[in-house]
């Protein structure tokens, strides 16, 4: 994207999610669209719908024959970014409900770490792990409860989850650390804060000072 490589954590979390929605809008030039204009924000809103309308599709690769390296192919990512107009599609997704918290760091080095920690729910799954204090968490409730769907249960499978930290290389190197809390609205504000820090140069800071969206509902 405009030079760097972003990185999201594979399948079966939402990172392809976010890696689409970026795809979609490297298709665009920002350099004529005024930041956080009407435009700017149309573009990543329907950019967000387009790729939320594979999200269904990702599952534990282990247990299903999904082609996910598919799903960011260049070519079907221009074919998303051409049926976007100035009319607004409908936002294809249901409520979700979540709990996160994202933390990044680096040392002088240059070694660094982009981490998302979550249990899901206020209390996880409301299980204590012996007397240790620590919660259990609770993403088994993304499985769904039909064996046959793509996420349904399965012993030793793992459930589709939100928690998509991310990393941009820039010239191969750590340029960017991101993440965020939100379920549904991790890849949707960070869509936003990327097109700030890389489209239009914004200083961190700045970039997370600018409006945000979030489409359908979350518990954050």
């Amino acid at each position: 994207y405009r030079g760097l490589q972003l990185l999201a954590p594979p399948a079966p979390t939402q990172g392809l999610t976010t890696l689409g929605i970026m795809g979609i809008l490297s298709h665009f030039d920002f350099s004529s669209i005024a930041e956080d204009s009407a435009e700017h924000v149309h573009l990543v809103v329907e950019a967000v719908k387009h790729a939320f309308l594979d999200r269904h599709m990702i599952a534990d690769p282990d247990s299903c024959d999904v082609d996910f390296g598919a799903m960011l192919d260049p070519a079907r990512l221009r074919a998303k970014a051409e049926t976007i107009s100035d009319r607004a599609m409908a936002w294809p997704q249901v409520f979700a409900s979540a709990d996160t918290v994202y933390f990044a760091a680096t040392d002088k080095e240059g070694r660094c770490a982009s981490v998302l920690q979550s249990i899901y729910f206020d209390w996880g799954s409301g299980v204590v792990a012996g007397d240790t204090g620590i919660l259990w968490q609770n993403r088994g409730a993304a499985f769904d409860p039909d064996p046959s769907h793509i996420n349904g249960f399965r012993p030793g499978k793992r459930p589709f989850y939100t928690l998509n930290p991310g990393i941009a290389l820039r010239n191969g190197k750590p340029g960017l650390l991101y993440g965020t809390q939100g379920a549904d609205g991790q890849p949707q504000t960070l869509a936003m804060l990327l097109t700030r820090l890389i489209d239009y140069g914004r200083r961190p800071a700045e970039a997370l000072a600018g409006g945000r969206f979030l489409l359908g509902r979350t518990f954050s």
